[in-house]
């Protein structure tokens, strides 16, 4: 990417803790998110895990570089709450 001249980019996905290492490394800027659904995957179990897991991502990417957070990955594969929930756990949400 960098060689493209990419300087950022945003991912969504499983394991996003992975791909904010790896823009670390690299030097580049990223918004690394940790995805949101309302079913079992073998990553976790419930919406309060992944929440759980993005606040903890989130907190460990904050600098210049590089940031984290949490995306519902379509609006009808989790809850309404669970979409709030997840904005307002953010530090610095204002509602």
């Amino acid at each position: 990417m960098l060689k493209s001249g990419t300087i950022c980019f945003n991912d969504m996905y499983f394991f996003a803790e992975v791909t904010a290492k790896a823009a670390a490394d690299a030097g580049m800027r990223a918004v690394a998110s940790m995805i949101l659904v309302d079913f079992l995957t073998r990553f976790t179990g419930t919406p309060e895990e992944y929440l759980r897991k993005g606040l903890a991502l989130h907190n460990r990417c904050r600098d210049h570089l590089l940031s984290g957070g949490q995306t519902p990955r379509r609006g009808d594969e989790c809850r309404p709450g669970d979409r709030r929930d997840g904005q307002q756990q953010r530090p610095g949400y204002d509602g």
